[in-house]
């Protein structure tokens, strides 16, 4: 995909669609309501590129007859994930997203991903998990790792929030 991914579908929505992106940064519900639209749409897409590949095994006779029904559904499969990325695309842009924001986060993220694969001890579950949010230490934007009595956080808003609702627990 090209630098301008984002910034084009900000065009072409606008244009095409009169999606109205500064209604977006006053109107939550109107934001909202079009994110909540087109990770839907991206998720019913996804499950159609799924139904384009053979995932029941009991219903091919041989690894050709699965090869045969994967060679035939993968232009179908792969028209699907485009649209998959269409509304992705969509939902990025209405959450504000920009192209170099985007190469940033994408870049981050599989750093930790190599991190955690040439630690050699990932199992693709960790316990090194955030007590109030329960998102990985490691995630991007995750450095400023509080530890106190009650627990570990990746954030002081987690453990504040983690503590009033402590407090709030034992006083009832």
């Amino acid at each position: 995909m090209k630098d301008e991914w984002l910034s084009e579908t900000y065009g072409y929505q606008s244009t095409h669609f009169k999606v109205d992106y500064r209604r977006m940064q006053t109107d939550v519900e109107y934001r909202l309501a079009y994110l909540k639209e087109n990770l839907w749409a991206a998720m019913v897409e996804l499950g159609e590129a799924s139904n384009e590949l053979p995932l029941k095994s009991w219903a091919a006779s041989s690894p050709e007859e699965r090869q045969a029904l994967y060679e035939a559904g993968r232009a179908r499969f792969v028209g699907e994930v485009v649209d998959v990325l269409f509304f992705v695309a969509n939902a990025l842009t209405a959450a504000g997203v920009t192209d170099s924001e985007l190469q940033w986060a994408y870049g981050s993220k599989k750093r930790v991903n190599e991190n955690r694969q040439a630690s050699g001890t990932y199992n693709g579950v960790t316990d090194e998990k955030c007590k109030a949010c329960h998102r990985a230490l490691d995630e991007p934007g995750k450095q400023d790792v509080i530890v106190n009595r009650l627990g570990t956080y990746c954030s002081i808003d987690c453990a504040l929030n983690d503590r009033v609702i402590t407090e709030e627990r034992t006083r009832s």
